[in-house]
């Protein structure tokens, strides 16, 4: 934990600032334009707020939007790479190892970003470094193989730098633009794992095996509300990373004087 050796922020344009984890307290940000500042994890017992003006701003929403799209594209090119190629796969064919490689991965991404809003905040880091690890794995191994000619070697290789990539970085840098990223990607996974549950589904279905048929239609269908869960959870984290955020800030005796507009507290 750092100590700001200046205590006196009044009346500055600060926006987008950085003040993560560092000992503010008794700092003097008084009509000062915080919009978009990070303040998570800072101590600021006994700082004076009076007059400061929150919320977000529209670079940090543009920078945000524009992670979500490349984000999704990247997700969604690898996953049309894979999902399509792999329906009609006989069980127990020469690929069948790769398939089931692919549906853990894209149900471990879906499932982690989709559920990570309604889980105890005791799992919810976990939950989500799971998530983040599974979208780097599967990305890794479908660039890497198409980058070397799916040569199945690189793209193993390919996979477990992307995952191990993407654990590193969500547990060692932890911020809300990697949560707009990891809600995204978990947003185009889970729905690649519902259309291929929901294809599977209807061939049992249609061959009569109802049990089957039902269940992976039940599945499929809890992805696809998954999907949607993290489509949300992308807008807000958009709106999160652009607005100015006091998560886990010691707020003792801080003096305010209004509501904060899109302030995260």
């Amino acid at each position: 934990m750092t100590s700001d050796r200046s205590y006196n922020f009044s009346n500055k344009d600060l926006r987008n600032r950085s003040f993560k984890g560092r000992n503010l307290k008794g700092a003097n940000f008084s009509g000062a334009d915080i919009r978009g500042c990070d303040f998570s994890y800072a101590i600021l017992a006994g700082a004076n707020f009076e007059g400061v003006r929150t919320g977000i701003t529209f670079n940090r929403v543009i920078l945000g939007e524009i992670i979500a799209i490349f984000t999704i594209i990247l997700t969604a090119n690898a996953v049309l790479r894979t999902v399509f190629p792999s329906l009609g796969e006989p069980v127990g064919g020469k690929n069948w190892s790769y398939i089931v490689a692919l549906i853990l991965s894209l149900g471990i991404s879906g499932a982690g970003s989709g559920i990570i809003n309604v889980i105890i905040p005791q799992l919810s880091k976990l939950v989500f470094v799971l998530s983040a690890t599974a979208s780097g794995t599967f990305i890794g191994f479908v660039y890497a193989g198409l980058a070397a000619d799916k040569n199945p070697q690189i793209a193993i290789l390919g996979a477990t730098i992307g995952g191990l990539l993407m654990a590193f970085y969500t547990l060692k840098f932890s911020s809300r633009i990697v949560a707009v990223a990891v809600a995204s990607a978990g947003a185009i996974t889970g729905y690649g794992l519902a259309f291929w549950l929901w294809t599977v589904a209807l061939s049992y279905l249609t061959g009569k095996q109802l049990v089957w048929g039902i269940g992976l239609t039940m599945l499929s269908l809890t992805y696809l509300v998954l999907t949607l869960n993290s489509l949300v959870l992308t807008f807000k984290g958009i709106k999160k990373y652009a607005g100015t955020s006091f998560i886990n800030a010691d707020l003792t005796n801080a003096v305010f004087d209004s509501a904060w507009k899109n302030t995260d507290i």
